[in-house]
């Protein structure tokens, strides 16, 4: 928006008796946010009652308004072509705004004062008698040259001949539309992505059974978000895979053959992640096993002991050694991989159920231990996602398709959906966000 500013003329405040004013103004445009107004309000008079030296007073007003626009446009000059200004930032040289600028002065001011009748004096119009057309409002009396009275203000221009005053700096400059890192969409979104990669850099995440599903999702993630990642799991063909795929992207990472449920291997998974990159600063505990659907008598206890070994005591012995290895850098931000099943109930499932429920509860309860450490513990609920661990639960078309029903958003979610959540759970984004369950479920447990 322009910010116009009218100087007003001091003849209407001493000469209150004078009649036949012409109300015309020019507008001389500064800077984006400065215009400067010309009053012409000083031409023929008639005073009744007193004689004031009108026309030594107008050429007074004149010289000081010149001053105003001269020192108004060395000040824009300044803002625009200044070292720290707007030309500087988008490389036009300085003497091409002193070019335009001056042209502008001199567009503005170009012309002569004449006499009308000996009454006053006024304000030439720059380039002659086009110029002085294109200030002259429709309807006012005079003579071909311009000279008259006009009976209401002036627009900046005729309705017909004239061409649009301009009011953007770049117009008035001949500045040229900017290129550059924001000069196209294709552009902008390049300079987001490198934004977004910079979000991790000099940060080290550890993403246990990133060989595939979710886990895959999130490592892949945290690298295009600049971390240098740590994959565990304990399909070694699969976790090279994602190495192979995160150092094709220019990312860094390592693969460590873990088994959760040992301590002696996430010790040594630990170790190896402090070994290579020096630090840990953000975790995701995904590492977990499924259980078929069995009525409760077929349920066994080597089935029990499974699901809770990795499910739980994996989830426990990841947090045991990750923290004391953050808390040597000053903090960081572990994501626990729960599920829907986590937050109610699931018939025919009940030791997967528990040991999800037994994933909220570590969350919560570790949370609350190093709050006030600067290491934030979160989880995440997933509905069901389009994972190995789903096909193989989703043994039949039918029970597919109730299971993409039974979620109110008509689908199942895909691993980046939830890769997405742990990522912001990690960033500096949450930083107000500890002992949460996040559900990332379309909807299924808001029904």
């Amino acid at each position: 928006m322009m910010c116009a500013r009218s100087i007003p003329s001091s003849v209407d405040a001493l000469s209150p008796c004078a009649a036949g004013v012409d109300r015309r103004a020019r507008s001389v445009i500064v800077c984006e946010t400065e215009t400067f107004t010309i009053d012409e309000s000083w031409l023929r008079r008639e005073s009744h009652k007193a004689q004031l030296p009108v026309q030594p007073l107008a050429e007074e007003l004149v010289a000081r308004e010149r001053q105003l626009i001269e020192a108004a446009l060395g000040d824009a000059k300044g803002r625009v072509s200044g070292p720290s200004g707007a030309a500087a930032k988008l490389g036009i040289p300085g003497s091409t705004l002193e070019s335009n600028a001056l042209g502008i002065r001199k567009d503005r001011f170009k012309g002569s004062r004449r006499r009308d009748g000996g009454a006053g004096s006024r304000v030439a119009a720059g380039r002659g008698e086009r110029a002085d057309a294109a200030y002259r409002p429709a309807g006012s009396v005079g003579d071909a040259k311009g000279r008259g009275i006009s009976r209401r203000p002036a627009p900046h221009r005729s309705a017909e001949k004239s061409a649009p005053v301009p009011t953007d700096r770049r117009a008035v400059l001949q500045i040229p539309p900017p290129r550059g890192p924001c000069g196209t969409a294709r552009e902008l979104r390049k300079a987001r992505t490198m934004q977004n990669m910079s979000q991790f850099a000099g940060k080290v995440a550890l993403v246990t059974g990133g060989n595939a599903g979710i886990g895959r999702a999130a490592a892949i993630a945290f690298a295009k978000q600049g971390a240098q990642v740590v994959v565990s799991g304990r399909r070694e063909t699969e976790g090279n895979a994602v190495i192979a795929e995160i150092e094709a992207s220019g990312g860094e990472a390592i693969f460590v053959k873990t088994d959760v449920a040992k301590e002696g291997d996430v010790k040594a998974m630990i170790g190896r992640a402090l070994a290579r990159f020096g630090r840990l600063d953000c975790a995701f505990n995904n590492a977990g096993i499924e259980q078929a659907l069995t009525p409760l008598p077929d349920q066994t206890e080597e089935t029990y002991d499974q699901i809770m070994d990795v499910n739980v005591k994996g989830v426990w012995l990841s947090l045991k050694h990750e923290i004391p290895a953050m808390l040597k850098t000053g903090g960081g931000a572990i994501v626990n991989n729960s599920s829907i099943a986590g937050l109610i109930g699931f018939a025919t499932a009940p030791l997967y159920a528990a040991s999800k429920h037994a994933v909220a509860g570590l969350t919560k309860s570790v949370a609350l231990e190093y709050a006030k450490q600067n290491v934030r513990v979160n989880a995440v609920a997933p509905g069901a996602i389009a994972t190995r661990m789903f096909r193989d639960f989703a043994t039949t078309p039918e029970m597919r398709q109730m299971l993409e029903s039974a979620h109110p958003i008509g689908r199942i979610g895909r691993p980046e959906e939830i890769a997405s959540t742990v990522i912001w759970l990690c960033s500096d984004g949450a930083s107000f966000v500890t002992g949460q369950i996040v559900p990332v479920d379309g909807g299924y447990t808001s029904q």
